[in-house]
C-alpha cells in the first residue's frame, strides 16, 4: 500500500514490504467486488481550502484548474498496480436518481491513455451530471451526489484510494442553492459516517500553487514548495511537519498503522465472506463440462438421493438431512415434515382406516329400538360433526331396506333363512364409499411421495439441473407407480363385488356376539313378566329370594323367542343385517395399506433415482442432462475466483497479524506526535493548506 507514484521513493523506503504484500493481497480481492476500505484516503472541509489541490500533489494526477473552479461531485480515485498503464472514467451514479437516469449515466465510460486528457473527460462528466457552472441557469444543480469513478492502473501505481469530495458551504450564495448546500453535506456524510475512516494526526503544512505557478510542472511545484519553506518562518518547524514529500511518508506509515489496527476486524469480515462465497457455491456441486465429470455428478447425487429415501421409507431419520431447526412440529405442509416419509404416511394410514370406519359405509344404521336414544348420533351431534358422509337410517328402514333385497333374491332355500347372495348384494351398496375414498388415498401418498423427492433433489443437487432430472428420469417412473398402484386397487375394487368368502374366526364371534346380546335384550324385557319375588318365612333375617320354577322358565324362554321370531322374513333381515356388519371390517384396509401403498408406491422408492439408473444411461442422455451451460460456468467461475482469492488473503492475513509489529525509528514517533506546537503556532498562510485531523 504505497502512497504516490513511481517517483516518491521516499514512501516506497519508508512502508515496510508487508504492507505491499498485503496491498497485493487486497488488490486481488476488490477485484472481486470485496471492497475493504482500508486503503481510502477521503479529504473534506471547507470550499475553496485547497483540498484538490492537495490531491493533485500527492498523487500527481492533474486535476481540472481555472479561475473560481471547484470540486462539484465526488472523485474517486483508485490507483492499483496493474502490468499496464490504463486510465478508465465511470460514473457511479446516485441511488437517488430514477432508473431510467441510473441506466443512461452508468452508459458514460472512457478510457484514455494519457492524464492530460482527464481535464476533457472530466468536463464532459459534468454534462452527463446535468452539473451547470452558470449562475444564470438556477433551475440546473450546480452540485450533484454522483460519483466520478478514475481508475488508474500502472506497474508503479500504489493500491490506494483517494476521494476528493466538494467543499462544505457554509451558506447559499449566488448560484449556489439551499439545495446544492444540502447536497454537499450529504456528500460529506456519506464518507466520513464510516466507523473507520477517523485518523486523529494533528497537522501538517503544505504549499499549494500560487496564480502565478499554476502552469509549473509537479517537480517545479515540489521546489518551489521547498524553497518557501526554507526562506520563510515555517523553517523554524520540524520539518517532518513540512512539504508534500513528508506527508507522503506520514500517510504512508498512518496507512501501515491503519491496517495493522484493521487487521483483527478483516480478518472476520473476511471469514464471513469466505463463508458466504462458499455457500453460494454449495448448489452448483462439482464441475459439470465432460461426460466423464457428468457421469460421476449424477452417480454421487443419485447415491445420496437413494439413501435418504431408503433411510425415509424405512423410518431412520439419523441423516443430517433430516435434521431441522423449527422446533419439530409435525406440520403436513412444511418440507421439514414431508421429509419424515415413514411418519407421514403412517399418519395417513391411521386417517385412512378412520375414513373407512366413519365414512366408508352408504347408510349409518341405528342400532337401538324405536323411541330409544341412539348414543351414537348424540356424539356425532354434540362434536359439530357434518352432515356430510354416511346417510342415516333408523332400524325400521334398515330392516325395510334388507327385507326388499331379501324378497327379491328369494330362491329355493327354506323358510326362515335366506339366500347367501344377500349378503353380497348387500355389502355391494354398503361399500359404495370405499373405491371413492381409496382413489383419494392412493392419490395422496403419491403426492406426498412426488414432494419427498422434489424437496430432496432440490436440497442435494444443483438447481439448474434438478429440473432436467426429474423431467428425464423421476417424473415417468412416478407415474408409473402411481399407475401400479390404481391398478392393484382396481383389482381389490373388484374382488369386492365377487361373493364374500371369510374364513376367519372374527366373523362367526362377532356374529355370535350380536345373537346373544340381542337374546340378552329381550330376556330383560321379559324377565318382570315371569318372576316374582317371594318372602321365606322360615328364614330368620326375612331375607327375599326368588321362586324357581323349570316350567315358568321354560315358557318364559318359549314366549321370548316366539316373540322374536314371530315374523320370519324380519328374522331373515336381522340376519343378514348382522352378516353385514361383520363382514370386512378390517380386511380392506389392510389391503390397502399393503397391496397398495407399501408394495406399489413406497417399496422400491429409493430405486427411482439411483447408481444404477445413471450406470444404465448413455453418454448422450448423461450429458443432456448433467451438461453446465455457459451462465453456471460463468458463475462457478466467478465464485471459485472469489473463493480462492479470499482464502489466499485469509492465509496471508494470519501470517501478517502476528509480524506486522515494525518499531517506529525515533523520527517516526516525533512524526506521530501530536503535542509539538500551541494552537497559535498552527496557524498558516492564506495560500497554504493546513491539513487537521
Amino acid at each position: 500500500m504505497l502512497i504516490g507514484s513511481s517517483e516518491m521513493g521516499d514512501a516506497r523506503k519508508a512502508y515496510p514490504s508487508q504492507v505491499i504484500n498485503l496491498g497485493s493481497t487486497l488488490e486481488g480481492l476488490q477485484g472481486n467486488q470485496q471492497r475493504l476500505l482500508l486503503d481510502t484516503i477521503v479529504v473534506c472541509g471547507d470550499q475553496s481550502a485547497g483540498k484538490s489541490s492537495v490531491l493533485e500533489a500527492l498523487t500527481e494526477i492533474p486535476f481540472p484548474r481555472s479561475e473560481n473552479l471547484c470540486t462539484r461531485f465526488a472523485t474517486e480515485i483508485s490507483l492499483r498496480r496493474e502490468a499496464q498503464e490504463k486510465i478508465t472514467v465511470k460514473i457511479v451514479p446516485s441511488c437517488m436518481r430514477s432508473k431510467q437516469e441510473q441506466v443512461a449515466i452508468r452508459a458514460f465510460s472512457e478510457s484514455i491513455t494519457s492524464l492530460g486528457d482527464l481535464p476533457r473527460i472530466m468536463d464532459a462528466a459534468m454534462n452527463i451530471m446535468g452539473i451547470s457552472l452558470s449562475s444564470n441557469t438556477p433551475s440546473i444543480s450546480a452540485f450533484a451526489s454522483d460519483t466520478l469513478s478514475i481508475e488508474i492502473d500502472g506497474p508503479n501505481r500504489p493500491q490506494l484510494t483517494l476521494v476528493d469530495i466538494p467543499g462544505l458551504i457554509q451558506a447559499s450564495t449566488k448560484g449556489v442553492s439551499e439545495k446544492d448546500v444540502a447536497t454537499v453535506k450529504e456528500i460529506t456524510d456519506r464518507y466520513i459516517s464510516q466507523h473507520h475512516v477517523f485518523f486523529e494526526l494533528g497537522w501538517h503544512v503544505v504549499k499549494n500553487r500560487m496564480f502565478s505557478e499554476q502552469d509549473f510542472s509537479f517537480e517545479e511545484r515540489n521546489t518551489s514548495e521547498m524553497n518557501f519553506f526554507c526562506a520563510s518562518n515555517f523553517r523554524s518547524l520540524p520539518k517532518e511537519m513540512l512539504g508534500i514529500d513528508t506527508l507522503r511518508v506520514r500517510l504512508s506509515h498512518l496507512l501501515f498503522n491503519h491496517v495493522k489496527n484493521e487487521l483483527p476486524r478483516l480478518m472476520g469480515d473476511l471469514d464471513v465472506a469466505l463463508e458466504s462465497s462458499k455457500r453460494d457455491m454449495e448448489p452448483f456441486g462439482s464441475s459439470r463440462s465432460t461426460v466423464a465429470e457428468c457421469r460421476q455428478y449424477l452417480a454421487q447425487l443419485s447415491m445420496d438421493c437413494h439413501e435418504v429415501c431408503k433411510a425415509a421409507s424405512k423410518g431412520h431419520y439419523e441423516h443430517e438431512y433430516f435434521k431441522t431447526k423449527d422446533g419439530g412440529e409435525f406440520i403436513f405442509s412444511k418440507k421439514s415434515t414431508i421429509a419424515r416419509l415413514r411418519a407421514t404416511v403412517q399418519h395417513w394410514n391411521n386417517k385412512f382406516s378412520e375414513d373407512i370406519r366413519t365414512k366408508g359405509h352408504k347408510y349409518q344404521i341405528s342400532r337401538v329400538a324405536p323411541g330409544e336414544l341412539d348414543p351414537i348420533a348424540i356424539t356425532e351431534e354434540g362434536s359439530g360433526k357434518s352432515n356430510s358422509g354416511p346417510k342415516k337410517i333408523s332400524k325400521a328402514e334398515a330392516y325395510s331396506w334388507v327385507k326388499g333385497v331379501v324378497l327379491r333374491s328369494r330362491g329355493t332355500e327354506l323358510f326362515g333363512s335366506f339366500n347367501p347372495h344377500v349378503i353380497a348384494k348387500l355389502f355391494w351398496e354398503q361399500s359404495q364409499p370405499w373405491g371413492e375414498l381409496a382413489n383419494a388415498y392412493a392419490d395422496l401418498i403419491c403426492d406426498i411421495c412426488e414432494n419427498f423427492l422434489s424437496n430432496l433433489l432440490e436440497k442435494q443437487g444443483a438447481k439448474d439441473i434438478t429440473p432436467r432430472i426429474w423431467s428425464s428420469i423421476i417424473k415417468s417412473r412416478l407415474q408409473q407407480r402411481k399407475a401400479a398402484a390404481h391398478e392393484e386397487l382396481r383389482k381389490l375394487l373388484e374382488d369386492l363385488k365377487g361373493f364374500p368368502i371369510n374364513y376367519n374366526h372374527y366373523y362367526t364371534d362377532n356374529l355370535h356376539k350380536s345373537r346373544q346380546e340381542k337374546l340378552k335384550s329381550h330376556f330383560k324385557v321379559g324377565k318382570p313378566g315371569y318372576l316374582e319375588h317371594h318372602a321365606s318365612m322360615n328364614c330368620s333375617r326375612r331375607l327375599h329370594y326368588e321362586k324357581f320354577d323349570v316350567d315358568t322358565v321354560v315358557g318364559m324362554v318359549s314366549t321370548i323367542c316366539t316373540k322374536a321370531n314371530a315374523d320370519m322374513e324380519e328374522f331373515s333381515c336381522e340376519e343378514a343385517i348382522e352378516c353385514l356388519l361383520a363382514i370386512y371390517k378390517k380386511v380392506f384396509v389392510a389391503n390397502v395399506t399393503t397391496q397398495v401403498i407399501e408394495r406399489q408406491i413406497l417399496r422400491g422408492l429409493d430405486h427411482v433415482f439411483s447408481p444404477p439408473v445413471v450406470a444404465g444411461m448413455s453418454d448422450a442422455e448423461v450429458m443432456s442432462i448433467a451438461i453446465e451451460g455457459s451462465t453456471v460456468q460463468n458463475q462457478r467461475k466467478f465464485l471459485l475466483d472469489r473463493i480462492s482469492k479470499l482464502e489466499e488473503g485469509r492465509g496471508i492475513f494470519r501470517a501478517t497479524v502476528g509480524t506486522l509489529i515494525v518499531p517506529l525509528s525515533s523520527e517516526m514517533q516525533k512524526l506521530v506526535s501530536f503535542s509539538h506546537f500551541s494552537a497559535p503556532q498552527r496557524k498558516c498562510d492564506i495560500r497554504m493548506l493546513l491539513i487537521q485531523w
